[in-house]
């Protein structure tokens, strides 16, 4: 009898006992691109810290009230997160975690000809310019997500699709200009104010993301 509990205790233990593993990871999505470390330290938990990167600039003119600017626009979409995944099913997981949000979307506009006014003109100088900017309202935004995949591979690769979505509160907008477009950005004007309120339902990020992942070390 003792020999059979003895038997019965050692399944039992072997039945908890889990394959650590590390790795890293290369991902790409509507955040950008980028890489985890992947840490499994359960056969149904994982956890990644990792980063996405994006950035696009572009220069254009264009024409306001017969006066014609020279325009900047730049987009920088980015985090840094941290995650932690439990799978459902060895092929499913759901993910929660949180990220240091680094979307900026800058637009910027410069007078570049005179404003006629009657028989004079107003110099582009004193025209002046102005700058719009859109930043996340929550820097730190809380994530959640549903993966089909591996985090990190049984064997030596694993590949992760993932759909899920920031909540990074209500876009906040920063204006400044100066010379004649300088009421623009003067606070009694509330344009800042009008324009949130016009944005303000969009407080989530959907994010779609794939990834390939590499075992480095199991334990």
């Amino acid at each position: 009898m003792k020999f059979i509990t003895i038997i019965l205790l050692i399944l039992s233990l072997n039945s908890f006992a889990q394959e650590s593993a590390i790795g890293i990871s290369l991902k790409n999505s509507n955040m950008g691109i980028g890489s985890d470390i992947v840490y499994k330290f359960h056969n149904r938990m994982s956890a990644r810290v990792g980063f996405d990167y994006f950035a696009y600039g572009r220069l254009f003119t264009f024409e306001q009230s017969d006066v014609t600017y020279d325009g900047n626009a730049n987009i920088r979409l980015g985090s840094f997160s941290a995650l932690y995944d439990f799978f459902l099913l060895p092929s499913i997981h759901v993910t929660a975690g949180a990220a240091f949000n680094r979307t900026n979307i800058t637009f910027k506009g410069e007078a570049t000809s005179s404003y006629p006014l009657g028989e004079l003109e107003i110099p582009a100088d004193r025209i002046g310019n102005f700058e719009f900017e859109v930043k996340p309202g929550l820097p730190i935004s809380p994530y959640i997500g549903i993966g089909f995949g591996k985090t990190i591979g049984t064997k030596l690769l694993g590949f992760d699709f993932e759909i899920g979505t920031f909540y990074h509160g209500k876009p906040d907008i920063t204006i400044s200009s100066t010379g004649l477009t300088g009421p623009t950005s003067n606070p009694a004007h509330e344009h800042e104010k009008l324009m949130e309120s016009q944005i303000s339902q969009y407080v989530l990020y959907p994010v779609i993301r794939g990834s390939i992942s590499f075992k480095i070390i199991e334990f």
